[in-house]
């Protein structure tokens, strides 16, 4: 991702996979580098932007929802218009994966609407 794509993009949808109820290491790198690397403060052209959040665990309660909290604290820091999940997704506040060999057959059937929600929201 370079600055000029968070700069035009009516909408941002950021993920990571999930390290102890936490982003990667790269994710949390790029949201502490992106006021200094791109913008400066206070961040003016993420304002009233649209953010979306999702994540990928090796089991059900890996801290996927931990996660995407996480980015959506930096959306609010930013003053980003948060969007996420449906109430009968496997994760109400954005999109989530678990692996398969960790997915309870209840989550599988589940859907993942994060494009749904982040599309019409834009």
């Amino acid at each position: 991702v370079v600055c000029d794509d968070l700069t035009w993009a009516e909408g941002i949808a950021l993920g990571s996979p999930v390290y102890w109820a936490m982003m990667s290491a790269r994710s949390k790198e790029f949201l502490d580098n992106v006021q200094e690397r791109c913008f400066g403060w206070p961040v003016k052209e993420l304002e009233f932007k649209i953010g979306a959040a999702f994540a990928t665990g090796a089991h059900t309660s890996s801290g996927k929802d931990a996660t995407i909290q996480a980015f959506h604290g930096f959306f609010m820091s930013v003053q980003m218009i948060v969007v996420g999940g449906e109430f009968y997704s496997a994760c109400h506040l954005g999109a989530c994966a678990t692996h398969p060999d960790g997915r309870p057959s209840s989550e599988a059937s589940l859907p993942q609407p994060m494009g749904p929600e982040l599309g019409p929201a834009t």
